[in-house]
């Protein structure tokens, strides 16, 4: 489908700009932001009388390290005192590795885990993978999609590839829409509208720049359209404050709003941030925990390469093949007097890992093992 944009000359206030030259200025705006260290907090019904801390993260990037992590409680009431996280990650990536670590209904990642986890099934469920850096760069688009410096779009489906959502930074969805509207909004906001005629899911995107933040994007609303062209759903995305460093801005606090109340509008709110300035300690503090097995990967399958088992210092100690790995563990495969099958447990190695493709793999790969096949075994990163 060709793209048509409007190439639009807009003059208000005596000032004219076309919308290459915007997307330059918001881009110049954005790349100003060199390096970050923040703190914050997601809140569900953020208006009501009772709002539900849902998240809590922490994220850092310079040119050469990026860190994300993040505590989630998936109950509905979310967060409360007596109650540890139902979800903690931790990914950390720097110009030659990604590591991602998963840990489930524990109150922090530890830094040692124990040698024998088979007395702390239920509590403890650790995953740990290694896999080439920008291998999964999603992990970290995350960051700049809460910051509104990123975006999601549902991109045309092709014969060979179905829709998939990506994140894409602003002059990167002007050259994917079909068309596209430039127009001065006030003295100080430009807006630009973005059509996307998928067949499927035709879109509509409409984004505010504010020339007061160094055009930073200050309002998102993304409108979904029915088959003729009408709204039939709407979120914004709305910027409250920012903080800024010199010609850098990164926003303080921003509210998405859905159908229906304002009351069930959710909330990020950033309580801690170093903009442009020498970052703290804390914030490429990633580690690795002692007899953690960290699973290294090969993408985009992803295919189980190598396991590597941890030391101090963020150092493997040890390093096993596939096969080697497959058998180790096979004969920790257990099962209950019900007849389940349960998680494979690596007491020697110190790790319980809790994911249903890497337990198809195992089973796969300990038959690889005794029956001397070279035949390929696949796992699921998560």
């Amino acid at each position: 489908m060709a793209h048509l944009h409007a190439v639009l000359v807009v003059s208000v206030l005596g000032q004219t700009l076309t919308l290459p030259e915007l997307m330059e200025r918001h881009k110049a705006g954005r790349m100003a932001v060199m390096q970050v260290y923040g703190e914050a907090e997601y809140y569900k019904n953020y208006l009501s009388n009772q709002p539900q801390l849902i998240s809590q993260m922490r994220y850092a990037f310079d040119p050469e390290r990026r860190r994300f992590f993040q505590k989630s409680w998936i109950s509905p009431k979310g967060a409360r005192p007596d109650r540890p996280p139902d979800l903690l990650k931790d990914c950390f990536e720097d110009s030659s590795h990604c590591y991602v670590l998963r840990a489930r209904n524990i109150a922090e990642l530890p830094r040692v885990l124990p040698e024998d986890l088979n007395q702390q099934e239920k509590q403890f469920q650790f995953q740990a993978f290694q896999v080439p850096s920008g291998a999964w760069p999603q992990r970290f688009e995350y960051i700049d999609e809460h910051a509104l410096r990123a975006f999601v779009v549902l991109p045309i489906a092709t014969k060979t590839k179905p829709p998939q959502r990506y994140s894409r930074y602003l002059e990167e969805l002007v050259a994917l829409a079909t068309r596209s509207h430039l127009r001065r909004k006030n003295a100080h906001v430009w807006e630009v509208t973005l059509y996307f005629q998928d067949p499927a899911t035709p879109t509509e995107l409409v984004f505010e720049l504010d020339e007061r933040y160094n055009y930073a994007v200050t309002k998102h609303t993304t409108i979904l359209l029915d088959s003729n062209g009408k709204p039939r759903s709407k979120q914004i995305r709305e910027v409250k404050a920012f903080y800024r460093e010199g010609d850098a801005f990164w926003p303080r606090e921003i509210v998405n709003y859905f159908a229906g109340s304002e009351e069930s509008a959710n909330r990020l709110v950033v309580r801690k941030l170093v903009l442009n300035r020498p970052l703290p300690k804390e914030a490429f503090d990633f580690s690795i925990p002692k007899n953690a097995v960290v699973l290294r990967l090969d993408v985009p399958q992803p295919e189980i390469k190598e396991a590597l088992v941890f030391g101090p210092g963020n150092r493997p100690v040890k390093v096993m093949t596939r096969e080697q790995f497959a058998a180790a563990i096979t004969p920790q495969m257990t099962t209950s007097p019900s007849g389940r099958t349960l998680w494979p447990v690596v007491a020697t190695l110190g790790l319980l890992v809790l994911a249903g493709g890497l337990a198809l793999w195992w089973r796969r790969a300990a038959s690889v093992g005794s029956e001397k096949s070279t035949s390929e075994n696949r796992g699921a990163a998560e």
